[in-house]
Order: C-alpha cells, then sequence, then structure tokens
C-alpha cells in the first residue's frame, strides 16, 4: 500500500496508543451506524477485541454517550468514522479515558493531545485508513474484501485505486470501477452490505455478528435485503416525480418518510443518474430529520453548502465532503431548511 498522508495526526502516536494497551484495559470502539462506520469498527476489532461495541449516529455523540461509557468503566475508546468535531465534549471524554479517534471528514479543530490522538486523511474512506494502520500491526488481509467495498460505497476509492483493482483481481472481479457495473462481485457486495445495515437499524450489532470475517460468509445476508431493495425501487421513481427543482434547474430536493432508513444509499444511486446536480434529500427517521446532499461533478461544495443551509439552526449538525455531505435537523426547524434551500 502506498503511504497515506495524514492531514491530522501522525502514525507514531498512533503505535504508541495501541502499544499501551493491555488486559487491565476496559476498551470501547464506537462508530457509525454505515457500512464504513461498521467496517472500520470490525478491521479495528479484528485486532483489538474491544470489550465495548458501540454503534452511533453522529447527532448521538453526545454528553449521555459520554456518561453511558464512563458507566461502562471504559478507560480506552476508539471512534472510527464519526466527524468528531467536538473539542468540549473531548475533554469530558478525557477526564476518564484515553481516545483514538480515525475519520476521514473535513474537520476544524486538530483534536489531538495528550490524552486523545486524533489520525484523519481526506479522500480515503476510514475503514480503508483503519486498514492501513491496524495492518502495521497484525496481519488482517482476511478482510481486504469487506475493505474494498466500504472505499466504493464511500466513492473513495480514488486515492487508493490501485489497491481496490489488486483487491477485486484476488476475488476474480472483472468489473470497470468508474462504470460502477452492477456485474461485480465487490459492487454488488458493497450494495449488499449497504442493504443489511438499513434493514437493522437500531440493530446494527445483529448486522455485525451476520458479516462475519470472510466474503464467503455473506450468503445469510439475501434474506434481508429484497424488502429493501423493493422500496429503494418505489423510492427511485418517487423521486422523479416528486423532485422539487431550484437554483436555475441546479438543485433537485425531495422529502421523504420511508419504511426502512434507505436514505444514503439513495442518494448515492441518483447522484450516479444525475451527476450534473446538487442533490438534496431529506428523510424523516421519527427523531430527527436527516439530510444527504450529493454532487458527483465537484462543481459545488457541498460542506460548505450544508453549513450555510444550516447556519444558527439550533441543534443542528453537518459535515463530510466536498461531494458528498449530511446534516441533521430537529422537526421543528424543518420549514426553515425547506426555506432556504428554496432560495439556493
Amino acid at each position: 500500500m502506498d503511504k497515506i498522508e495524514f492531514s491530522a495526526g501522525e502514525e507514531g502516536k498512533f503505535f504508541s496508543f495501541i502499544s499501551r494497551l493491555n488486559e487491565k484495559d476496559r476498551i470501547a470502539i464506537v462508530s457509525h451506524t454505515d457500512l464504513d462506520g461498521v467496517a472500520s469498527a470490525k478491521v479495528a476489532n479484528e485486532v483489538i477485541n474491544a470489550n465495548v461495541l458501540r454503534f452511533v449516529d453522529y447527532i448521538d455523540v453526545n454528553e449521555e454517550l459520554a456518561r453511558e461509557l464512563k458507566s461502562k468503566g471504559v478507560n480506552k475508546i476508539i471512534f472510527t468514522d464519526l466527524d468528531f468535531d467536538k473539542p468540549e465534549l473531548i475533554k469530558t471524554i478525557e477526564k476518564f479515558a484515553e481516545i483514538l479517534i480515525i475519520d476521514h471528514h473535513i474537520f476544524r479543530n486538530d483534536l489531538n493531545s495528550e490524552r486523545t490522538t486524533f489520525l484523519s486523511a481526506e479522500g480515503y474512506c476510514t475503514t480503508f485508513i483503519c486498514y492501513y494502520l491496524f495492518s502495521k500491526v497484525q496481519n488482517i488481509s482476511n478482510l481486504d474484501w469487506i475493505v474494498a467495498a466500504a472505499s466504493i460505497a464511500d466513492f473513495s476509492y480514488h486515492k487508493n485505486f490501485d489497491w481496490v483493482m489488486d483487491v477485486k483481481k484476488r476475488y476474480g472481479d472483472t468489473f470497470d470501477i468508474e462504470e460502477m457495473s452492477r456485474r461485480s462481485r465487490i459492487y454488488d457486495l458493497a450494495i449488499k452490505l449497504s442493504l443489511t445495515l438499513i434493514y437493522f437499524r437500531g440493530k446494527i450489532n445483529e448486522a455485525y455478528k451476520l458479516i462475519g470475517n470472510s466474503i464467503n460468509e455473506i450468503g445469510v445476508l439475501d434474506n434481508y435485503v429484497k424488502d429493501v431493495q423493493k422500496e429503494i425501487e418505489r423510492s427511485l421513481a418517487m423521486f422523479e416525480k416528486e423532485k422539487r427543482i431550484f437554483g436555475n434547474g441546479d438543485v433537485y430536493f425531495w422529502e421523504f418518510a420511508p419504511e426502512f432508513f434507505i436514505k444514503s444509499i439513495l442518494i448515492n444511486e441518483l447522484s450516479l443518474r444525475h451527476k450534473d446536480k446538487t442533490i438534496i434529500i431529506v428523510e424523516n427517521n421519527g427523531r430527527y430529520y436527516e439530510v444527504s446532499a450529493r454532487r458527483q461533478d465537484g462543481k459545488v461544495n457541498l460542506v460548505e453548502l450544508l453549513k450555510k443551509l444550516t447556519f444558527e439552526i439550533e441543534n443542528a449538525t453537518s459535515g463530510g465532503h466536498m461531494k458528498a455531505a449530511g446534516a441533521t435537523i430537529l422537526p421543528k426547524d424543518i420549514a426553515e431548511f425547506r426555506r432556504r434551500v428554496s432560495n439556493l
């Protein structure tokens, strides 16, 4: 693998954190609920064998989570794929635990301190960054298939393109990655894993166990994929009928409330169909509104766009990457968000 140039942190500090772990520690891995989050946790846990494994949405990274981890006696925490730009919360957690954060989102604060090790590298998915780092501690090549799938699912395969190509060849895959052909073992795998996580929303630990540690163990996932796929197909058709068009025809906006939380995989498919449009979809998950934005041609910085659309909206969060970003909004503020989008 080519050397990763980190935009925050350094490998030496990562190895120092890992070398200090011992059998007396109570270790937690906390990660996001999408494929990159689950796969990065699987890679880290292959080496760490954590006592606590927790999957959360961005909005759930808060004081309540800190209290929960403290109550479980955790003194070492590894956060992956969580866009963890919350310095005050870090200070709270540092009072009872040492922290390792591995991420790939655009960040505003370098979180490194005496008690926190923060490594971030843009252009890669977090799973690949974890694989790159933990492979230097232990041979985990048995997980290369899920690392490649996460890279594709997160549209983060350009910087590690040659590595992904090598993986696909090892599994007899001949697809053209730039065309994202569905006649592809690795691409189909990325879809199947993502759909399974959608099916198990709220019960991600169950999905984590089902996925297993081998590409040959995932046949059981077919049982959960079919119902989610049907809803995605229905939603794709509804989007084309119901989308609202703003920004002189450049912005497609749509709100929906699906049975399964298919927002992320749905917008990835839409962005491939409409590469020259800014696509914003909003999903009502019952507690808050989740926003996803995509633009494949890179002509709009979506991190900055969502920051503008959520500016001074109480308790709203936003972040991500130039071509793919997300936000969360409380129900009381959705009307204001709609108004701002309509004025683009």
